[in-house]
């Protein structure tokens, strides 16, 4: 009986040392739980946003196009097959819908876009997932929307003698292709810049945020200036030279210029030299 015992007791402490054996060798062959998949994290760099601009409170990110959604500046981490795969980010701003992985603009009520849309962000890359490892990458977002503002600088006193203006601004880009970074063609739209008494009374200012300005299309503002006793001064434009490189920054770019009122009794009201306004900080009322 005692030599029964002995022979099982040999057996059970072979069999325990068998099995932590095994579970070493399983330990040095893999690096992972899933050893036939490889790990992939991605965070997002948010570092060349304008200085209006916020990190978004989510964004989203696509593998090969199957979706996930991270919170703010977090990190993501997947498995997927060993290879290539396609990483597609982007946010979704106030004022800014999808249609697959194409950026549209909301259209308003009178057919023009919306003007103040929020700030998107989009980043593409691609990562070559390794099977039982762990790959890092960090996707740099792009902001797509950018702050213009307008300002008409007035002389002494003729501030009083506006009562409103509307304004309408075209060859302005309503769509964007997420994955390209390119504006479809025919995707242009006109926004409709809301003028407001710039403080001090000293003229009137607009602001928009634009996905883009469209390549081939000029840059037309027109506006319908209403003067007081009812009369109504229409002026254009072209902007087009000023907004040409709009797309190569993210601060606002603010343009000034004087807007010369006729003499009473007199029609015509000119525009006179838009500039750059550097560092230029417009507060409308």
């Amino acid at each position: 009986m005692k030599r029964d015992r002995r022979r099982w007791t040999r057996l059970a402490f072979g069999g325990l040392l068998w099995a932590c054996c095994w579970g070493c060798v399983k330990d040095e062959l893999h690096n992972t739980p899933y050893p036939d998949l490889g790990t992939v994290m991605v965070a997002a760099d948010w570092s060349d946003r304008s200085s209006d601009a916020a990190v978004p409170g989510t964004w989203e990110l696509y593998v090969d196009g199957a979706g996930v959604v991270v919170e703010k500046e977090g990190a993501t981490c997947g498995l997927h097959d060993p290879g290539k795969h396609d990483l597609v980010a982007f946010n979704r701003a106030e004022g800014v819908g999808f249609r697959d992985s194409v950026a549209v603009v909301e259209v308003l009520a009178d057919g023009t876009l919306e003007p103040l849309p929020g700030f998107l962000f989009t980043g593409t890359g691609t990562v070559d997932a390794v099977a039982d490892d762990t790959t890092r990458v960090t996707l740099r977002m792009r902001q797509r929307t950018r702050t213009l503002e307008l300002v008409l600088k007035l002389s002494p006193g003729d501030a009083g003698r506006v009562e409103a203006i509307e304004a309408g601004l075209t060859g302005i880009a309503s769509l964007l292709d997420v994955r390209t970074g390119e504006v479809p063609a025919g995707a242009v739209g006109t926004v409709a810049p809301v003028f407001g008494s710039v403080t001090g009374g000293e003229g009137f200012a607009a602001r928009v945020r634009l996905l883009g300005v469209v390549a081939g299309e000029k840059q037309v503002l027109t506006l319908a200036i209403r003067m007081a006793g009812g009369r109504v001064e229409r002026v254009v434009t072209d902007l087009s030279g000023a907004l040409a490189r709009f797309g190569d920054g993210v601060e606002p770019l603010v343009l000034d210029a004087t807007l010369e009122l006729p003499a009473a009794g007199e029609v015509g009201a000119v525009i006179e030299g838009w500039k750059v306004v550097e560092n230029g900080e417009i507060e409308v009322i």
